[in-house]
């Protein structure tokens, strides 16, 4: 089985192996093992990196201990930190619901508001809006993915993941005060929306990030913050609506 393949069934098997760990194990069991399955997830990317070059050098492990004391080694890869491994079954992307995601979270809906309104997203999965995401996932495939359908498709699932993460990263940072937090998972992700041309998410984002240093209003930060999950779900649609008929055009 070549390396793309096997990730691409990676994908599936985690959506498995999520629902399998919020009902069959203790939080630390599921920690090691959510923490032990993206460590080799992020080793075979970096496997299928290296495959064209001529001395491909092997991931080095590290230690890694948890509650019970016994260790396991893990890739120095392990892009996931510790913190957002806390709330793991939280803010994955594969909830069969993302109504029971905001519910598990305890993130009421968006205000209703004069300062910020949907109305310019209403018309996010207009045809326009999907051609235009097809030309952007093009130039994505092209330049950053080498022309592999899997490895964009990985590239969305980590925007996807990214996005719930600091959803569920923003309601603790706002409940505990940790203004510096917020700005650092706001600025994590920023470099993804403005990949995806995904403009009105990042526009969010530059706001929370002026909020967390200037007057660190918790009811304006909270305010945005559940703008952002509000909207998260069109533009995500309109982004599954153009990768769905780009792979479509390339499988002709």
């Amino acid at each position: 089985m070549k390396p793309k393949d096997l990730l691409s069934r990676l994908t599936d098997f985690e959506k498995h192996l999520t629902d399998f760990s919020f009902e069959k194990l203790n939080a630390d069991e599921a920690e090691f093992l959510k923490g032990s399955f993206l460590s080799f997830k992020a080793n075979l990317l970096e496997k299928m990196s290296l495959e064209k070059s001529i001395n491909p050098q092997f991931v080095k492990g590290k230690k890694c201990s948890s509650h019970n004391s016994k260790e396991y080694s893990l890739g120095e890869n392990w892009f996931i930190a510790d913190s957002y491994i806390k709330i793991y079954d939280e803010v994955i992307d594969h909830h069969e619901s993302y109504k029971t995601l905001l519910k598990s979270l305890k993130i009421e809906p968006a205000m209703k508001s004069q300062l910020y309104t949907s109305t310019s997203f209403e018309n996010t999965n207009s045809t326009a809006t999907v051609e235009n995401q097809i030309q952007n996932l093009q130039s994505l495939l092209d330049d950053e993915c080498a022309g592999e359908i899997e490895l964009l498709e990985e590239l969305l699932f980590i925007y996807e993941r990214n996005a719930l993460e600091f959803i569920g990263m923003a309601k603790l940072n706002i409940q505990n005060e940790n203004y510096a937090e917020l700005a650092f998972v706001a600025h994590k992700i920023k470099t993804g929306l403005t990949m995806l041309d995904t403009n009105d998410l990042h526009s969010i984002i530059l706001q929370i990030e002026q909020v967390c240093v200037t007057d660190k209003d918790p009811k304006h930060l909270q305010f945005l913050c559940d703008c952002f999950a509000q909207e998260y779900p069109v533009v995500k649609e309109t982004l599954k609506l153009a990768f769905d008929k780009l792979k479509k055009i390339k499988d002709l």
